[in-house]
């Protein structure tokens, strides 16, 4: 493997940037250190005492301090030996084995290993910029993240501010091109494995639906049965035709919305929204076809799956599709005049993301489903805080200048 270091050294510049902006608010609160110096291989440091052992004595000039760091995604990830609490008590023995004068548990549980934001790993940065820290400890290098460009970057901002990464089988110098091959390598494995568990996971949901087991949000007017699959809610017979009806003679969701929240209000238990309204006019639930759909669908298998079940139907094919018809050209009517439209991420490529907040009026569209999109937190990118965006209706998340977040 040949290994790109301009690219990697071109990081740097960008690493202190992001650092200066990362800690230019006052420090959140941390985690206190323990001292283990005084800990023993095998002694838990908790009232028993300690015995005569052969472990290097910490160095008293350095007093040295590490960070181990414990992350699980999913609770089955926890019962295949991955537990926080297994994680723990392997670090604090390969703490303890090093020498370690000080130790700071940190952890992030029930975090997605291509999450960068997560509460843990800010932590670290923040102790290794006070020089708490000299190494974080975790039990494997897919502990830090299953992205590669992502993980190597994290690593890059904690070797400025020299710390290292250790695993339990050794240290991560991305310094060295030995020690960033094989970074690169174990990131990359991690990255590969994420991607292929996510594919197995897909494909399993996708057999599982076509078994008639539910494994989607239950839509309006279903309720979900015993055996897994739904099956209509009579209480909903005359709100989804009304809905139907209603839209085939305004052609307009909002009308929709307002008349029925009005007419049904004694039988919904809450009010439509004005997505929930296009929700059940576009979805083929309705006309006894339901899909398990999306790009990830379309991507594994080139279509969306669908089922048969006319026990499911609230209207005729031909109400479903007329009003589909509809829909379509409303959508069509209000994505004409695109060489009028502002391209975002061209917009933030040639002025920078903060652009977005100027712009009087400015809405930011989902590309997925054409509907408007929120702010939802902000992650530090190229040198620079940027805003990301989700899509409350498909749940996709934006970043400008990157690729889609998943769901």
């Amino acid at each position: 493997m040949i290994m790109d270091m301009e690219y990697y050294k071109a990081l740097e510049k960008e690493v202190e940037k992001e650092l200066d902006e990362l800690f230019s608010d006052d420090e959140k609160e941390l985690p206190e250190p323990e001292d283990i110096s005084k800990e023993v291989s095998g002694n838990s440091g908790h009232g028993s005492s300690p015995e005569k052992t052969d472990v290097p004595k910490p160095d008293e000039k350095s007093d040295r301090g590490v960070a181990i760091y414990l992350r699980v995604s999913t609770d089955r990830q926890a019962e295949h030996g991955y537990s926080l609490q297994d994680q723990e008590e392997r670090l604090r023995e390969e703490a303890r084995r090093r020498g370690f004068a000080r130790l700071y548990k940190v952890e992030d549980a029930g975090e997605s290993g291509t999450n960068f934001e997560r509460k843990g790993l800010s932590e670290i940065l923040q102790l290794a910029t006070g020089r708490k820290i000299d190494t974080v400890l975790v039990t494997s290098l897919d502990r830090i993240g299953r992205d590669l460009i992502e993980s190597l970057h994290y690593a890059r901002m904690l070797r400025e501010l020299g710390v290292k990464i250790a695993a339990m089988s050794g240290e991560t110098d991305i310094a060295t091109e030995e020690g960033l091959m094989y970074a690169t390598i174990q990131f990359l494995s991690a990255e590969l494995e994420n991607k292929r568990r996510t594919k197995t996971s897909i494909a399993g949901r996708v057999q599982s639906f076509k078994q008639k087991h539910w494994n989607k949000p239950v839509p309006k007017g279903y309720l979900k049965k015993a055996d897994g699959w739904i099956e209509k809610d009579p209480r909903w017979e005359q709100v989804i035709k009304d809905v139907f009806k209603l839209f085939l003679e305004t052609g307009n969701y909002q009308t929709v919305k307002h008349v029925i929240n009005e007419e049904h209000k004694e039988t919904l238990p809450k009010p439509l929204t004005r997505q929930q309204v296009r929700q059940i006019i576009c979805d083929p639930v309705y006309v006894g076809r339901p899909q398990y759909s999306g790009k990830a669908s379309k991507k594994e298998f080139g279509r969306d799956i669908t089922v048969e079940d006319l026990a499911l139907a609230y209207v005729d094919q031909n109400t479903f599709e007329r009003a589909r018809e509809i829909s379509k050209k409303i959508k069509e009517k209000y994505s004409r005049g695109k060489e009028n439209v502002i391209n975002a991420g061209e917009l933030v490529k040639k002025f920078g993301s903060t652009i977005l907040e100027e712009i009087p009026h400015i809405a930011v569209m989902c590309p997925e489903c054409g509907e408007r999109m929120v702010r939802n937190g902000t992650k530090i990118l190229d040198g620079c805080i940027v805003q990301n965006y989700l899509c409350r209706s498909c749940n996709r998340q934006w970043r400008p200048c990157k690729e889609w977040v998943g769901r």
